[in-house]
């Protein structure tokens, strides 16, 4: 089934209702399961755990990790032993805060960053298992249970990188809510509403936003080029204008771009300007991010240019049916300038003409040179202004208005 055809058989509403329903089941289900295995892991005693097997190094790991969990620590994994043939002998597991930073590092006279927080402190906390081969079990012969720093309370403990994470199931519904037009920051909103908090959502923003820039880099991968230039030859229909060439590089990738719709090539005949984009679009931030694909990029530019040309409208309509007043002492040269151009341009414009009022020319330039002046800016500066002052000239000339150069 195309994915048009699935998105208007569902309804929105009753799809995430449905979701919701299954979701909480199955939550409720969990959190009375992990309710009893923190239980129980909160009456273990050191000894108890001393006592503890385990079928495998992984098992050993997943109990840990969990214990460090319930009381407030994240673990790591450390040394490990095996004989000549690979098989496990020893491994250690300890908290992530152990050792300390290396002195090194803060000697750097090259440092082009600031230092990075500091987060060990040496703790001793650890959990360390032997296999044994006559029982085929992974025996803890050490734990140390006391640490040298706060633990972290309940409510924190989900903001440790390695308890928050995007489950299958999570992506999922990502993918979903993304689908149907929702913006990131409101997926993000409406998981932690459905959820009831940030904390039982089961990672953060920063989680989601990865996932969402790797699987654009994915699309990049896999065809985004091709994409972007359907899309265009799909355009030719309703643009009979439409002008659009491409070339690649010896490896078949995409090199150069260009294209322009009906309206655009009208406009370079008014005006003469076009805008070009580097094809890695890395640099081109006012209509998406550096990490947009490319199909992203275009249906962002398509629809800046209508908000760009409604605004244009809007100005027009303005300029036809109001005037600004006229307040310099230029009123000749001033009143031209408000015909011509807009209200915004004028403005900027009228500026230029009250500080030609402070000006005394010392040189006297011919007309030519004066003109010159013009391109740095596109409009005329004050500069240009007092000297048309000096020269007697009460109209602006046709050269100084961009579009007739």
């Amino acid at each position: 089934m195309e994915k048009s055809d699935f998105a208007s058989s569902i309804n929105l509403d009753d799809y995430l209702s449905g979701y919701d329903d299954e979701l909480c089941e199955k939550n409720e289900k969990e959190d009375t399961s992990v309710d009893d295995n923190f239980r129980r892991l909160f009456d273990l005693s050191a000894d108890e755990i001393m006592c503890r097997e385990f079928g495998s190094e992984e098992q050993a790991y997943e109990f840990y990790s969990l214990y460090a969990k319930h009381n407030g620590f994240v673990v790591r994994k450390d040394d490990i032993t095996r004989d000549t043939r690979g098989n496990l002998i020893m491994r250690q597991f300890v908290c992530n805060r152990e050792r300390l930073r290396n002195k090194k590092h803060f000697m750097r006279v090259d440092r082009k960053r600031d230092h990075r927080l500091l987060t060990r402190t040496n703790c001793q906390a650890k959990l360390r298992i032997h296999y044994h081969e006559k029982s085929l079990k992974c025996k803890v012969v050490s734990f140390e249970q006391s640490h040298n720093h706060e633990l972290t309370p309940s409510r924190l403990v989900h903001l440790h990188p390695a308890y928050h994470r995007l489950s299958d199931i999570d992506k999922a519904q990502v993918d979903t809510l993304q689908t149907y037009g929702l913006r990131s920051c409101h997926i993000m909103g409406y998981l932690v509403a459905q959820k009831g908090s940030y904390c039982r959502v089961g990672f953060i923003k920063k989680d989601m936003y990865n996932y969402l820039d790797r699987k654009n880099e994915a699309k990049v991968k896999k065809g985004d080029v091709r994409a972007v230039l359907s899309y265009l030859q799909g355009k030719d229909d309703s643009d009979p204008l439409l002008y659009g060439k491409y070339s690649t590089g010896f490896d078949g990738k995409l090199k150069r771009l260009f294209w322009a719709d009906g309206v655009s090539r009208y406009d370079f005949q008014g005006f003469g300007d076009i805008l070009a984009f580097d094809t890695t679009y890395k640099m081109n931030k006012s209509y998406c991010k550096k990490k947009s694909s490319m199909v992203e990029f275009f249906h962002k530019f398509e629809q800046a240019k209508k908000e760009y040309r409604n605004n244009e409208l809007m100005t027009e309509f303005k300029n036809m049916f109001s005037e600004p007043v006229l307040t310099t002492y230029l009123r000749s040269i001033e009143k031209e300038a408000a015909k011509f151009y807009t209200h915004e341009i004028f403005r900027e414009v009228k500026e230029e003409i009250e500080k030609a009022n402070a000006l005394i020319v010392t040189q006297r330039l011919v007309v030519e040179e004066i003109l010159r002046l013009f391109e740095c800016r596109g409009i005329p500066c004050s500069h240009i202004i007092t000297m048309m002052r000096n020269e007697d000239m009460d109209t602006i000339p046709r050269s100084c208005y961009a579009n007739d150069g």
